[in-house]
Formats: C-alpha cells, structure tokens, sequence
C-alpha cells in the first residue's frame, strides 16, 4: 500500500480548497456517473456485448467526466470544470478549477492510496508539484510552495466490478522526480461516514433521458476525435 508523507500546509490547502461541503455531491456525480454508463451499455444492441464489455472502463469514466461536469456546471459542486485536449494524442480529460492557483484531475485507482497506472488516457499535471517540496535546504517549505504556481491535486476513484464505489479521495502527487508518495490526501468516503453520512449505493434507475443525452455526447465526442485525426494526417 502506498505510504502517505504528508506536508501539513498542504494538506490544509487541499482541504481548504475541496471541502467537505462538496463531499456528498462528489460522490453523488461519482456514482451517478458509473451507473450512467453500465445504463447505457444495458440499453445498446453492440455495448451490451463483449466490445461493450472491452469499452466499460472507458465508459463509466466518460460517465463520471459528464455527471461532475453537469454538477459543476449547475453550481453544485464549487468547482470550474472544463474537457481539455490532453498535451499528448487525441484523448480529452477533465480539469477542475478549484482557485487560480489549485486545479484538479480524475484518476482510476486500485485503492484509495494507490497511484493511477500509467496509460495512453491518463496524462495531468502532476509536473507542476515542483519544486521538490521537501528540499528545505535553499528556500523555506512556505516559499517553496508559493513557487509553485499551479498545484495539481487528484481526484481518484474505483469501484466494484458491479459498479459500487470504493473510494474517492483528494490527493496531491509528489513529482515524477520524486519517489511516488502523497504530499496531501483526503478519503472523501471516510470524511463522509465521520461526519455522520454514509455515501449511498449505486442509483438502482437512472433517466432515460440522461443516457440519451450521454450517448449523443459521446458521439459528439468521437466525431470531433475523428476530425482531429483526419486534420493531422
């Protein structure tokens, strides 16, 4: 299991900047977004077999990107969320904007205190926690961070193979010049059940019209895929 080195300003920057007030929306578009796709796979002649099967993780991730999108965008969640063209190949990802100076990406993980794997679809800004903000020798940990002027915080989740969430968690990433360790992490399902709330189960039905909806954004989404691809042949 992944050790957690934490660096006390940061994690109260974190905690500051994704509160607990967000908590119970969070998980909400987290789950929401999950049983989003397993509807729309369930409801489609081709995703409901063995390609659908392959493609599920890809959907239930494009899920979770629209229903926490929908939730910021309806001033749900307090945060600015935007769909960016990652740095590297055609595939988009979602940004949260918590401030100017502290933004967010969504990661897969096995567990609440393990890194993403590395894949083609998961590229952040992890570089940005830089620099090294244990190196207290040149400057001071408070000038250091004030350095840095964009921090890059995760917002990791995994569920079930049925589709019940495991964890969520807010957490800051070393560098990639630095062994792999969380320099601030918040388990927002923990956070949760301490205050008294517990996050509920997946949704048992979900809109038809919101898989409609979903479906023609995710063609939407391919065909301006395809175009980017065709312009740069």
């Amino acid at each position: 299991m992944r050790k957690k080195s934490m660096i006390q300003e940061l994690q109260e920057m974190v905690e500051a900047h994704f509160p607990a007030s967000a908590d119970k929306s969070l998980v909400r578009g987290i789950t929401e977004g999950i049983a989003l796709a397993d509807q729309l796979r369930a409801s489609d002649p081709i995703l409901s077999g063995l390609v659908g099967r392959d493609l599920s993780g890809h959907l239930r991730r494009a899920g979770v990107i629209s229903r926490i999108q929908a939730l910021c965008d309806r001033g749900e969640l307090p945060f600015e969320a935007a769909i960016d063209l990652m740095p590297i190949g055609s595939w988009h990802h979602l940004v949260l904007k918590a401030s100017d100076t502290m933004v967010s990406h969504l990661c897969r993980t096995e567990s609440s205190l393990a890194f993403p794997k590395d894949t083609p679809n998961r590229q952040d800004e992890r570089i940005t926690n830089q620099p090294d903000l244990f190196d207290n020798n040149v400057i001071s940990l408070s000038a250091a961070i004030k350095s840095v002027e964009e921090k890059c915080v995760w917002l990791t989740y995994g569920y079930t193979p049925d589709g019940d969430l495991t964890h969520a968690c807010w957490a800051m990433p070393s560098p990639p010049t630095v062994a792999e360790t969380w320099y601030a992490h918040v388990n927002v399902v923990e956070r949760l059940r301490r205050s008294g709330q517990s996050h509920k189960p997946k949704p048992k039905g979900v809109d038809p019209n919101d898989v409609l909806k979903f479906k023609r954004d995710i063609g939407e989404a391919l065909r301006k895929t395809d175009k980017k691809k065709k312009e740069e042949d």
